[in-house]
């Protein structure tokens, strides 16, 4: 009994076949969780009107926290405080914006000791000859290099290269990934900062062709000339320049942080408590403003609507159907495992050791729906068996008992069982009745374990044959069975099983 195995295959058709139960607990799981959702929905629209009542009451302590702290100071040390507030929201203000900077602008992300960098050169000829000792034309070659200059780091380019190559960037954090001058005489430098070698080409792809189309408009201007591309470079190294501008920025935020921190370095108690009062209103305002824009913004976008709590809410349904199933599932296995019932009929054999003479179906089919979805799900898993009818079974049952009790010479046969089920008591009276004649004196009676007359009929016959009922009969009362027959002797025809 210790080491009797669990069978899968049987457990998992023990819980597909109490699909009704399992639908049954995913409703009252939907229904539940649905409750739940709209419990926590009511929760969340009382808390958003009592959010926008909040504003009132809390400007109502501000300024009563205001008044008071001013009623303790003179009129120049309230003005001294006023003057401090501005400066240090005017501070906030430029630390703000230089940390948004700072975090969304792409060069500031780049690794200064190794950046990915490619640099595009150009060879400038206006065709332009000096001839002395007088100058006929004026050479315009700087001109030419200034103009491609300005048509390459303007902001619209910036814009252009983020619209072609769908980058979810500003344009002018591109901008500033792009420098352009004249290196020489008669060489236009380009170079290109990014992120990989794959962004830095893209976009020196899309100024290449910014040059192209600017060229044909420049010649109108400055006349005839020629201009080509004579040297393109890949590199990754340090840029010294672009570490200095990193640097100043830090350097920025810290100096801002600390004129913030000297705001109230001589003010008094009852100063700091009054600005303390007038940097929170300040504060409250501000975000009051940012909150009442954002609302204007949303409003534009959707019609006012009245917040409502979700009565159903899909979600909670679906995750309540899902939790029900997995609980119905979890029970039906965990009685399967406690259960200390015959599980399957191969359990009389593997485990006592019981030839087993054939199996009966004695469970109700149901209505005729219902019961064609149980047998249906039956045949998946026994489907392939041979399909014999329950007089088939009975016959090759009795064949059985007759051909042991002939060969072992038994002149009775008594036919018990450890479960006192109605069908079971109806299975061997049946058993009795097809044999009666046949195998010599046959009878039944109750279970041995708990009748003494059933206990004295079974020792008094030559054998003995078992029904026992699945989930009705105990394996306890099979194993204390089986003992008194080992016990007193009586040989164990065989069991039949009864499903």
């Amino acid at each position: 009994m210790e080491e009797m195995t669990i069978s899968v295959k049987d457990l998992l058709l023990r819980v597909l076949l109490r699909w009704r139960m399992i639908l049954v607990w995913m409703l009252i799981g939907a229904v539940v969780l649905d409750g739940v959702g709209y419990i926590r929905s009511v929760r969340a629209v009382k808390q958003a009107q009592a959010a926008l009542e909040k504003p009132e009451d809390d400007e109502e302590q501000m300024l009563l926290a205001i008044s008071e702290a001013e009623g303790k100071l003179s009129a120049r040390e309230a003005a001294e405080v006023k003057t401090a507030v501005r400066t240090y929201m005017s501070y906030l203000q430029e630390y703000q914006s230089t940390l948004d900077y700072n975090t969304n602008s792409v060069r500031m992300q780049l690794d200064p000791n190794n950046v990915p960098t490619v640099t595009l050169q150009y060879y400038v000829d206006n065709h332009y000859q000096a001839v002395y000792p007088v100058i006929e034309a004026r050479d315009t070659t700087s001109d030419i290099i200034s103009s491609f200059v300005s048509k390459i780091t303007n902001t619209a380019v910036g814009e252009q290269i983020v619209e072609e190559l769908q980058w979810d960037v500003d344009g002018a954090y591109v901008q500033e990934l792009i420098s352009a001058y004249q290196s020489a005489d008669d060489i236009l430098t380009i170079s290109v900062m990014g992120q990989d070698q794959e962004s830095c080409e893209k976009m020196m792809a899309v100024i290449r062709r910014i040059v192209e189309d600017e060229t044909a408009g420049l010649k109108t201007l400055y006349g005839d000339f020629e201009i080509a591309a004579i040297h393109e470079q890949y590199y990754e190294g340090a840029n010294a320049s672009l570490l200095t501008v990193q640097q100043n920025q830090v350097a920025g935020l810290n100096n801002i942080k600390n004129a913030m921190s000297n705001v109230i370095t001589n003010m008094t108690e009852d100063q700091k408590e009054y600005y303390t009062a007038l940097l929170d209103k300040e504060t409250a305002d501000e975000a009051a403003d940012d909150s009442k824009k954002e609302e204007e913004d949303e409003k534009e976008r959707i019609p006012d609507t009245i917040p409502q709590a979700n009565v159903v809410s899909l979600k909670y349904i679906v995750l309540g159907a899902f939790a029900g199933a997995f609980l119905a599932c979890c029970w039906i296995a965990f009685r399967y495992l406690i259960a200390g019932a015959l599980r399957v009929k191969d359990d009389l054999e593997e485990v006592f050791g019981t030839p087993l003479l054939g199996s009966l179906t004695v469970s109700e089919a149901g209505s005729r729906f219902l019961g064609q979805i149980d047998r249906f799900i039956v045949s998946l898993f026994y489907g392939g068996r041979p399909k014999f009818s329950e007089e088939e079974r009975m016959e090759m049952i009795c064949a059985g008992i007759r051909i042991a009790a002939r060969k072992a010479d038994m002149q009775s046969v008594y036919v018990t069982s450890a479960c006192q089920n109605e069908k079971s008591e109806q299975i061997r009276e049946l058993l009795c009745d097809k044999l009666q004649g046949e195998v010599g004196t046959i009878t039944h009676g109750k279970s041995v374990v708990y009748d003494p007359e059933s206990l004295e009929r079974m020792v008094s016959a030559d054998g003995v044959v078992l029904v026992e009922m699945v989930d009705a009969s105990l394996y306890a009362d099979m194993q204390k069975e089986l003992e008194l027959c080992k016990m007193y002797k009586i040989p164990v025809i065989g069991s039949v099983v009864l499903e």
